[in-house]
Formats: C-alpha cells, structure tokens, sequence
C-alpha cells in the first residue's frame, strides 16, 4: 500500500512539474511585469485602492478586507500582489467559475493582459459565464456622476449624496432611457437607524462599506420619490474602454469591504476613487479636500478641466408637484385643496373642463405621491384615495401635460460656495471684554450665507470652532463650539405642514450670574412653524418653543426651556438679515428668565468672501461682532 501512494504521489508530482515546464509564458510574464515595472503604474495601484496613508508617511491599500487579495502582504506590498495574480491566473483551473482569478478579478487581468499581450505569445483567458452576464446588464458608453440633494430627514444624508451611473447607448429609436441605466453605489451597511450612534460609529469608521451596483430606476424611486430629492446627473468624459474597466472593477470588488468613514472614505471619495482606476489619465483625489462633503465633490468634477461634459436636472416628484400647482388657477388650488382634506372626488367635479380636470387630477396624484411616498404602496386610505384619482384620471383622454422645468442659477450646487469657511473679526462688549475672533468651519452652510446651490431653509453645521483673545484677560479662550447642528425651517403652506426644527450638540461659553466665563457642554433644540409673509422664502417667520440643557463640570446641570421666533429677511441673494429672539427660563440658577436676541445680517461678495455682523443683547450684556469669512 505505501508503494503504491509513493508511486500515485511520484506520478502526480511528476505531471506537475511537467506542467510547470510547459509554461514558458507564465516566466516569460513575470519578468515582463518587473522589466516594465507593472507594480509601479498608477493603474495597478488604483486598482488595489492604495492610497498615501498616515498623513502621507505611508502607502498602502484602504480595501480593508483581506479576501479582496491574493497575496498575503497584498494590502501593503504591490509587487507581491501583482506576482500572485500573474501565478494565480497561469495556473488557474477551467472550472469552476468562482475558483477562477479571471472571473473574480477581471479588471486586474485586464489591466495585465493590456501591458504583457504584446510580449505574450498566449494569455490564459477562461469564459467567465457570470461575469459576463452582470456585464452585459450594465454595459454603457459613458457615465455620468449623480448627486442627490439634501435630505435632513436621514443622518447619512444630510450633506447630500453621490453615485455612478452607467449610461447605455441610445436603443434603436435614438431615444435615451436613463431609467433602464445602472447605478453603481457605495454606502455604509448600517446596523442602527438611531441618528447619534449612526454619526458616532460614521465618524469613527465602525460600519462596513459595500460596494453595490442597482438599477438606476430604483434609485431614482428612493431619492426623487420616496424622500422628494433634486437630482444633479453631470455626464463625464469618460470613454467606453474605463466604461467597461469600472465595471469589471466593481464586479471584483463586491464581495470586499471598506471601512465607512462619514467624513473621508465616504460615498463621494470612493466615486472618485473608481473613476481614477478605470481611467489612470484621471487625477481628481488629489483635489478633493481631507474631509469629503458630497457637494464639494460635485464643484470638484465641475472644476476639472475636461472631466464634466454636460449635466441635466431630473426634478423630484415635490419640485414636480408645486410647479404643477403654480399653473393652476387659484379656483383649481381651491378645488384641488378640497378634494385632498376631503380625501374623495366631488360630484361636481365633472362640470369642470376636461382640461381643468386633468390638470388637478394630475397635480392631486403627483402630491399624494409626494406626501405619501410608501403610504400608497401599502393597505390604507393612501392608497385607496389614489387608486380612486387614477381611475377618474384614465376616464380623461388628454394627455398628461408635459412639464418644463428648468433650474435657476442659484440652484445649481456646482456653482454654490464651498463648505469649509475661515473666520476673522473683532468682538466688543459693553462690559468692556473686547477680543479678537478666529474660526473655523468645516461644513456647511448658514442661513444667512449665499443661498446658490444650498436649500434656503435650512442650516447644517460640522465641526464649527469659534475662538477669541480676550484683549482683558490676555489670553485665548473658546467662545463655541457646534459638532453639529441642523436647523430646518420649511415655510408652512397648505400643502407643505411640515414642522419646522432644529438641534444643536456642542459646547458654548457661558458667561451670566450662574456661571461666569465657564464653559458648558450643550445640547439644545426646538420646533415649530415658519410662515412665508412674502415671496415663498424670501420673507419667514418662524415661531415654536426652544430648549437647551448645560452640564458644567463640578457645577450643578442649566436647562431652560422658552417660546423662541426668527424674523428672516432676504433683500437679495447676497444680503440676508435674520432677528432672532428667545424668552428662556431657566430650571436652575440664581436668575431663571431672562431674553436673548440676536440681529445678524450678512453680505457675500461671491461665494468665496463675505461680511457678517451680529449683535447680541442679553440682560446682563450686549455684543457687536464684525467677521470676515472665507469659503473654500
């Protein structure tokens, strides 16, 4: 028996190294990627996702799954990687499928047999029957990079978000069907839908990064309908080689993962970082800012030269709603109105025009799809009233009205400021405590900054330090610090009753009776109702309650509680004036109430430069602040 394993044993052993010596071309390609010097060309490192690391001291993968490598030092060794690959694929079996490097790591062999074909007498393709499959779905002749505007509603979307799309060739009719296109995506998988542990484990790179590719009508169902946001589509020049390179890139990296970093390695970042190993001739990390805000991402495409061709705007099913209604007659808004509170059509309804009731029928349909996204797609009345709208809607003939919408300027989120600003004034106090201010701000946008490419109703804040040097007391202290808030103050209209909001997590300087020049970790928040008093947004009113809680150390906790209202004035896009004011009492402390209020206005040069003014009255002090900011 031992004889017999000894001879099965020589004999396979001996086909092997057989096998081996009947591959001059495996050799022959191993030292043509190292005269060529394969490892080294940008391609191949984008390919691995090596990035400089450590603060630029170190370069190696940010893939942080193992499985995605084929050598064991692969995440941080490119030669190693790429000998592995080149032996895996010489020796790689005919099946199965899954076992074969070709098919799971196409674009890597792509990439290979591109440089060494030449010099290769034969390369060992293999039928990738799969692979093949998931690329013809997803084949197209460009992309286009797809920004979805903000939506404060969701954490992870509250600076707005980017994704691929993959753009097919015009059908035979010459006709374009964006819808029929897929996306490709990058997002964390999140296991908490609880907004502070979803900042917290974001922030600090505890979820799991997936790459994901999905019909692009599903996408647009998630943003434009189901949560009523903007779409910006910017068509890249990109060729339809790198076309089917990203392709085959996402395939291979489908079953890795990545880290998910809110503010870095986020869905923005890794956007870029498949364009760049599609197409090596793309430089655009190198731009991108060391904390990636998805609309900084989109002014970064717009601002490389030749990478942006041209751009549409697909508007949601709530910017198609109230431009429907804005055509209507003020007796159809009457109508229209009716029949939503009353949730039934009435018998009167037929005396209208046909023209009339196609108009309102439309306008009812579009809104229930825009208040009640998943509402309709579930048991209830929701979905029965719109059932009810579709059927008196198909007994009219004419046709749905076509509609033209096209955005303004200062819609544009390419053309808005940038979301770091820079912060440089003067600060003087009737107490006799003048200082200097510096600040900084990482992200993003004030509501009384330059309103072009930013949604006017809200504010979101991250990361936003404000220092002084007390001229008094000679020394350098913090006056405030936000790690974030968001502030969303939707005009109220009749068919708009969303209540408006706004929270705040930070540390702010306390300087009153309870305690003097102290410093206090702060959550505060409120709600209410804004009420447009002219021109949509131009002219608000904002009137609701507001709270905030201190914890001081070694001090006893300060929350108050009070009504709170904010005048905002904008006499034109450049110059905003907000009055704030808040009656607060106070829990503890020795006096409980007193009024805040706040006047501040602002003129923005461009969207690089502007001047702010802010003055504070509290009954123990009055400020008047004079800063100059820098957006980049």
């Amino acid at each position: 028996m031992r004889y017999l394993f000894i001879l099965f044993f020589f004999l396979n052993f001996s086909s092997f190294v057989l096998a081996e010596a009947t591959k001059p071309d495996l050799v022959q390609a191993l030292q043509m990627a190292k005269q060529k010097k394969l490892s080294g060309q940008r391609q191949w490192q984008k390919l691995l996702h090596f990035e400089p690391q450590l603060l630029g001291l170190k370069t190696y993968s940010q893939i942080d799954s193992q499985r995605f490598f084929l050598s064991p030092n692969g995440s941080t060794d490119l030669d190693a990687e790429l000998e592995a690959n080149i032996k895996a694929m010489w020796q790689a079996p005919d099946s199965p499928e899954e076992l074969i490097p070709q098919c799971n790591y196409p674009a890597r062999y792509q990439f290979i047999k591109k440089h060494l074909a030449p010099e290769i007498s034969s390369f060992p393709d293999r039928k990738c029957p799969r692979f093949e499959k998931y690329k013809n779905a997803l084949q197209g002749d460009s992309v286009s990079l797809v920004f979805s505007s903000f939506y404060l509603n969701n954490p992870s979307s509250a600076f707005g978000h980017t994704l691929i799309r993959i753009n097919k060739a015009p059908s035979a009719d010459g006709k374009r069907y964006e819808l029929l296109d897929y996306g490709l995506n990058y997002a964390a998988e999140a296991d908490t839908g609880n907004a502070l542990f979803y900042a917290l484990k974001g922030l600090f790179g505890f979820f799991p990064g997936k790459f994901t590719s999905v019909p692009y009508y599903y996408k647009v169902r998630e943003y434009s309908h189901a949560e009523a946001r903007d779409l910006w589509e910017y068509e890249l020049n990109v060729n339809s080689e790198a076309v089917a390179m990203m392709i085959a890139h996402v395939w291979e990296l489908g079953p890795a993962y990545i880290d998910y970093w809110y503010l870095t390695e986020n869905c923005s970042y890794h956007m870029f970082s498949l364009l760049e190993a599609a197409d090596p001739n793309i430089d655009i990390i190198s731009r991108v800012k060391k904390w990636v805000i998805p609309s900084d991402t989109v002014k970064d495409a717009w601002n490389t030269d030749g990478l942006v061709k041209n751009f549409h705007y697909r508007p949601s099913i709530r910017t198609e709603f109230f431009h429907r209604l804005k055509a209507l007659a003020d007796e159809d808004q009457k109508e229209l109105k009716k029949l939503i509170e009353d949730k039934k059509i009435p018998a009167s309804f037929t005396q209208k025009s046909e023209l009339q009731q196609r108009d309102i029928l439309d306008a009812s349909i579009d809104f229930m799809d825009f208040k009640y996204a998943k509402e309709v797609q579930m048991e209830g009345w929701q979905k029965d009233f719109k059932t009810s709208l579709l059927v008196s809607r198909s007994q009219i003939s004419l046709p749905t009205a076509p509609l033209k919408i096209s955005p303004e300027q200062k819609d544009m989120p390419h053309l808005g400021h940038g979301s770091r600003r820079l912060g440089l004034g003067y600060l003087g106090s009737e107490m006799g405590d003048d200082a200097y201010l510096f600040g900084i701000k990482h992200a993003l946008h004030d509501r009384v900054d330059l309103i072009t490419g930013y949604p006017e109703y809200a504010a979101i804040t991250f990361g936003d330090f404000q220092f002084s040097y007390s001229r008094l007391r000679e020394r350098m202290e913090l006056e405030d610090f936000a790690l974030f808030e968001v502030i969303s103050f939707s005009p109220l209209s009749t068919f708009n009753k969303s209540l408006s909001w706004r929270i705040k997590l930070g540390v702010e300087k306390i300087e009153d009776e309870n305690c003097l020049n102290c410093h206090g970790a702060v959550l505060s928040g409120g709600a209410g109702y804004t009420f447009s008093l002219y021109d949509e947004s131009r002219v608000t009113l904002f009137t609701g309650l507001r709270g905030a809680a201190y914890y001081i150390h070694d001090q006893d906790r300060i929350t108050g509680l009070g009504p709170s209202a904010e005048f905002r004035f904008r006499w034109k896009d450049q110059l905003i004036t907000t009055l704030e004011s808040w009656h607060r009492f106070n829990f503890e402390g020795q006096h409980r109430s007193f009024m805040e209020t706040n006047l501040k206005t602002q003129y923005s040069f461009n969207k690089s430069w502007a001047l702010q003014v802010l003055g504070t009255d509290v009954r123990y002090d009055q400020k008047a602040m004079l800063q100059l900011f820098y957006f980049y």
